[in-house]
C-alpha cells in the first residue's frame, strides 16, 4: 500500500526566529496552502497569507510559551500554553 504522504516534503519557513537559547516554535496550522499561524516559545502568535514567505506578529505575550494553534475556520482560532 503507497503511502499517502508520498509527493510531499518539508521545508524550512521564512519565519522569524530568535537569537535566545532554547527557542523553538511549537506548531503551525494553515487554512489553506497560503494562509497560515504559527506560535513560539516567545509568547508570539505570527501569520503568514503567502504560503510562508513572510510572517507578520499577530500577538506577542511576554513569559508565555504558547504550545499549540488551531482554527475552525478564517475567524476563530485557539492557542494553547503550559
Amino acid at each position: 500500500m503507497p503511502s499517502p504522504f508520498e509527493g510531499f516534503s518539508w521545508r524550512r519557513t521564512k519565519a522569524p526566529g530568535s537569537t535566545e537559547p532554547g527557542y523553538r516554535t511549537d506548531d503551525c496550522f494553515f487554512l489553506d496552502a497560503m494562509t497560515g499561524w504559527a506560535v513560539n516559545s516567545e509568547g508570539n502568535i505570527i501569520k503568514t497569507s503567502d504560503g510562508g514567505d513572510t510572517w507578520t506578529t499577530q500577538a506577542q505575550f511576554e513569559d508565555v510559551y504558547l504550545r499549540s494553534v488551531g482554527f475552525a475556520n478564517a475567524t476563530t482560532g485557539w492557542v494553547g500554553t503550559l
